[in-house]
């Protein structure tokens, strides 16, 4: 299946025969070796990966996103959080999808 449905939903068929072109098991195969998350919440569920980076980084998670919309559940969100540690006390930014 083509990669050209930006942010519709998919049925549960298309769900079903959705596979990786070689190039994006590539991407996705070297960003594993990278920054990449991986989490699977227990054995009944299926394994969520996550692209997260510094705020500094949007161009490269939105182009990330474009080339992984389809199997995306959300668009790419920006977060900011206070590190109250006594050394930091600084906010940070990060964006994720």
């Amino acid at each position: 299946m083509k990669n050209n449905k930006i942010n519709q939903k998919l049925t549960r068929s298309e769900k079903l025969n959705l596979t990786l072109t070689t190039e994006l098991e590539e991407i996705l195969f070297g960003l594993m070796l990278g920054d990449l998350h991986a989490e699977r919440k227990n054995s009944n569920c299926n394994t969520r990966m996550q692209f997260k980076q510094s705020i500094k980084n949007k161009d490269y998670i939105e182009h990330l996103y474009l080339l992984f919309n389809l199997y995306c559940g959300s668009k790419p969100k920006s977060y900011s959080y206070f590190d109250s540690r006594a050394d930091k006390n600084k906010n940070y930014s990060s964006i994720k999808f």
